[in-house]
This record gives structure tokens, sequence and C-alpha cells, in this order.
């Protein structure tokens, strides 16, 4: 685990930010990674993603990039999936595992409420004929 202060990383130097987590993905050894999108307006997750990148250079890892509510549809990139994820039997437990965020959770209509985030998982699921499903963004895989 890191100990980087939350909406600062901006003031620890890249290189340290870049070398802690290399550190961590060659000390697990991924299959795959989930990093935040670098388009997302939040800055942290764009120096994540950005870090994760570097750190994977040479990893075999299948890279997927995951979209945040309220911080990836205020970026200016557009976010684009090609891979979903049917979470039908789950979407219960991701809105439960949610409700212990109380810090990030809002009220209806923030795009970080229940009944908007069940809305996308459902809008997502639509996208490929399923009921619900959690989006992402290929980075890389290596076949």
């Amino acid at each position: 685990m890191l100990y980087f202060p939350a909406a600062a990383l901006d003031t620890i130097p890249r290189a340290t930010i870049n070398s802690e987590i290399k550190r961590i993905v060659n000390g697990v050894k991924p299959d795959v990674l989930f990093i935040p999108f670098w388009g997302d307006r939040h800055i942290d997750h764009q120096i994540v993603s950005d870090a994760c990148l570097i750190a994977t250079r040479l990893s075999r890892a299948k890279i997927l990039a995951y979209e945040t509510l309220s911080e990836t549809e205020w970026g200016t990139i557009p976010f684009t999936p090609n891979v979903y994820v049917d979470i039908y039997d789950t979407i219960d437990a991701k809105l439960s595992a949610m409700k212990a965020y109380k810090s990030e959770l809002k009220e209806f209509p923030h795009p970080r409420s229940l009944e908007i985030i069940k809305a996308h998982a459902m809008m997502r699921g639509s996208e490929v004929g399923l009921k619900f499903a959690e989006a992402f963004m290929l980075v890389r895989e290596i076949l």
C-alpha cells in the first residue's frame, strides 16, 4: 500500500510515484491491471494512469482503463469502452460496497448516487445486450 496524499499527487515527484508503482507491479506480477482512465478530470487519476503505463512497459499484463463517475465524463478526452463485463450477478454487491464510501456517495441526481450508479450499469449493459455491465477501454493485451 502507498501512503501518498489524496488529491495532491501533483505535489509528489513523478519519479517517486512511478518507482513505487513499478515496485508494486514487479512484486505482484498481475495478469490484468485495472488503471484509471487517463482522460479523467481528476489529476490524481491522470498521474496514476501515467505511472501505471510507465511501470508496465515491459510487463505482459493485460491493461484495462476504467471510468470513474463524476470524473471521466467531465474530462475532455472521450472514454470509449471496448471491453464489457457482465455484472448482473454482482450489481447488488457493487451498490452495497458503494454505501461503505460515505464520503464519496452523493444524493441523486449526482453521478455518484446509488440510482445513477445502477442506471449507468444498465446503460453500459444495454450497449452490449446485457442487463448490467462494467465497461473498460483495452489499453494493451499481448496474445
